[in-house]
């Protein structure tokens, strides 16, 4: 290693303090051929508190992922964030050999009804347990299903926002080729924002053409598939799929 990348590293680590983990994610065998690794969700403490006038609105968390080299080219992590006020100072998270304490709300533990109590019930999940992320028809039931639910429960919550995002996952799903082609109408107080869809936009704009065999349409599903898991357990830290 040369002066000039000893001392950029040096200043990487400078910025910021690294802490590093391995995780071994659950593994969901599909059928004869195919695996999946399943979502994993990870939260993250800051343990102590910080001098005030260091504090500013954006402060930068960078978070990294990578698979072992036999892997990166049939999988690709996904990350989604969203600020949770979860940690406690009684309950220890053990993080491969760390252990964080002193974090967040200064009483009670963290329980697995967490989720369950804080936040809207959620119709859409688990999925059936015939679920098949190949199959439009799956996809698009499933885009209704988040749709009905997406409708009822209150515009300015953050579950909102996620179920908007979960639907226009499972929309595309359904039309792999939106916004070209045939696709149905959806509720109109559905908006056409978030930054799955938005990035879809920008780069089916960009395509010289659309999927045209069966390999290219089964790679954008299995890719929304990742994704779609990913984004879900956000809200839905439990099995995605159906065991009955």
């Amino acid at each position: 290693m040369n002066l000039a990348m000893q001392q950029q590293n040096q200043r990487k680590r400078d910025v910021f303090l690294e802490k590093t983990s391995i995780i071994y994610p659950e593994v969901r065998i599909q059928d004869m051929q195919d695996a999946s690794l399943q979502p994993i969700l990870v939260t993250v403490c800051f343990p102590g508190t910080l001098p005030r006038h260091l504090i500013h609105e954006n402060m930068p968390i960078q978070i990294a992922v990578s698979v072992c080299e036999e892997l990166r080219s049939f999988t690709s992590p996904v990350i989604e964030a969203v600020s949770w006020n979860v940690c406690n100072s009684e309950h220890s998270l053990h993080s491969g050999e760390s252990d964080l304490k002193s974090c967040g709300s200064p009483e009670g533990d963290i329980d697995t009804d967490h989720f369950a109590s804080q936040e809207l019930p959620i119709s859409f999940v688990p999925l059936p347990r015939a679920f098949n992320y190949r199959s439009s028809q799956d996809w698009d039931n499933l885009s209704q299903q988040i749709q009905g639910w997406l409708i009822t429960i209150p515009a300015d919550s953050q579950q909102w926002t996620w179920g908007r995002d979960a639907f226009w996952l499972a929309f595309v799903g359904a039309n792999p080729t939106f916004p070209r082609g045939k696709w149905p109408l959806w509720d109109v107080r559905v908006t056409l924002e978030g930054p799955f869809i938005e990035e879809w936009l920008v780069m089916s704009a960009q395509a010289q053409s659309t999927p045209s065999t069966t390999d290219d349409l089964d790679n954008i599903l299995q890719q929304i598939w990742f994704e779609f898991q990913s984004h879900v357990a956000l809200f839905f830290p439990y099995p995605l799929v159906s065991d009955s």
